[in-house]
């Protein structure tokens, strides 16, 4: 734990290299690996707090975070509801601010600190914005300061999975989490968030060696939250900065979820020492063979020399391999070879021009690939390619999808769906069937891993496959400890 908050806080930040300016009303950008970086620490954070840690850029938004960004910057002032006597104004800047999380005077990763620090807003709602667990895709804006305006950032935080039902490791969203937490990372605001929960009535307590640790509580939500209700509080007597770690049990009690009670008791270890810097523990030569397995496995090619010393020199000077894997499946080759392959595995040729730059274009716009693997599957040209016969094609899926032989009930069932509702309607539920996802899960496992997955991996994913995306399973398992020693 202390070792990968030393890798991530110790990292330098990529330069910002802004091509805007304020007094012209410029937007402009910031820098590709500037913007990535501020997703790693979003990552970093998110994986602590036990929800999906694979977020990565909603490119479609860049533009208007920027936007809202300068506006702030411009202005000296924060709105999600920006009018027309802002500075720079621009309606797509204003329609982002809707949805995002704003800063002024921090911008990149401090901002980001700021919003799980969340030090003046008693409901943590930028906190709970961050760590949303159905979140995909986010945009960072940000503009640096001058002397005639502040640094701000703007990150737009949701996307239209927020009402997707995705599940998280401890069954709430706690900061600091259950486990052992960097004492830095230790702020005065304590919550805990939980899908549909009222805490109007709840009780917090902490015991530290037994010893009750008095609470102060500032917020209890019912029924809203941002996006879940939360409830806050201050632990006090707390010894942060010294040597000794401290234990402290913690217990939210008095708390109904869909009208049935709750208790949420967990363990918070602070590790009281202050962090120091830490080498890279991998060498160079592991990275190359890392890079190189990667790139067969994503884009179905070896790296070449300049790929492998780029992201070698990066990796061994401690660049994460989240940065890596993400840049990686952010690449315009990716999203063309998922296209490809799309194309030869369902209708068994090659994409023509126009549908290749279709498809490209909406899995960059966020469009789940199990949503395009299924409109694949029950296009026409796949149902012509087994003679028009919804029999002889649904017995294809199974086999396909499934990895098994369709019995007569199946075959039967989805016969008469597809008739009356349509080829389309049967190739996406038998996709996200709990059958497929678990097929699909093992198959990602075994291809990556070299093995099948446990129990509760297995369980977990199959869930999170129900609204998510494969791509993300397959990321996660690209940056686990198991995958690089693999690739020796």
């Amino acid at each position: 734990m202390i070792d990968a908050f030393d890798r991530e806080f110790d990292r330098d930040e990529p330069t910002i290299d802004w091509t805007g300016s304020a007094s012209a009303c410029l937007s402009g950008q910031t820098s590709i690996a500037y913007r990535h970086s501020v997703y790693q620490r979003i990552n970093y954070f998110r994986a602590m707090a036990g929800v999906r840690a694979t977020i990565s850029e909603n490119t479609a938004l860049v533009a208007a975070a920027h936007q809202m960004a300068l506006m702030s910057a411009a202005t000296g002032e924060l709105s999600h509801h920006p009018d027309n006597s802002f500075a720079c104004h621009t309606s797509e800047g204003a329609a982002a601010a809707g949805i995002s999380n704003l800063y002024l005077g921090l911008n990149g990763l401090d901002a980001i600190d700021g919003y799980v620090r969340d030090d003046n807003v008693p409901n943590v709602g930028h906190r709970n914005v961050l760590f949303h667990p159905s979140t995909r895709l986010m945009a960072t804006g940000d503009v640096p300061a001058s002397e005639s305006t502040p640094a701000a950032n703007t990150l737009v935080a949701f996307d239209h999975h927020i009402f997707d039902n995705v599940s998280t490791r401890d069954g709430f969203i706690a900061w600091p989490p259950p486990g052992y937490v960097p004492a830095p990372l230790v702020h005065p605001y304590w919550s805990l968030a939980v899908d549909g929960a009222d805490f109007t009535d709840a009780m917090v307590t902490a015991t530290r060696n037994n010893t009750a640790v008095p609470v102060v509580v500032h917020h209890r939500g019912k029924g809203e939250g941002s996006p879940f209700p939360a409830i806050t509080w201050t632990p006090s007597d707390l010894e942060l900065d010294g040597s000794t770690d401290q234990v402290l049990d913690v217990s939210v009690t008095g708390t109904t979820v869909a009208g049935e009670p709750r208790v949420f008791s967990y363990q918070v270890i602070i590790l009281g020492q202050q962090a120091v810097p830490v080498a890279n523990p991998t060498n160079r030569d592991q990275n190359r063979l890392f890079i190189n397995q990667a790139h067969q496995d994503f884009l179905g090619r070896p790296a070449t020399h300049g790929e492998l010393e780029k992201w070698a020199t990066r990796l061994t000077s401690g660049t994460s391999r989240f940065v890596f894997v993400n840049e990686l499946a952010a690449s315009p080759e990716w999203t063309s070879f998922v296209v490809n392959q799309l194309y030869v595995d369902t209708l068994g040729r090659s994409p023509d021009e126009a549908g290749r730059a279709y498809w490209i274009a909406q899995l960059q716009s966020g469009t789940p690939v199990a949503k395009v693997a299924a409109i694949f599957y029950g296009s026409p040209e796949y149902v012509a390619r087994h003679g028009n016969s919804f029999e002889r094609w649904i017995a294809d899926l199974y086999l396909v999808l499934l990895d098994r032989p369709v019995d007569e009930g199946g075959l039967g069932y989805w016969t008469d769906l597809a008739d009356r509702d349509g080829p389309g309607a049967v190739a996406y539920q038998l996709y996200q069937s709990d059958e497929s996802r678990s097929t699909r899960v093992m198959a990602l496992y075994q291809r990556f891993l070299g093995r099948n997955p446990d129990a509760a991996g297995l369980k977990y994913w199959i869930d999170a496959l129900a609204n998510g995306d494969d791509l993300q399973l397959a990321a996660d398992l690209a940056t686990s400890d198991e995958y690089f020693q693999r690739s020796r």
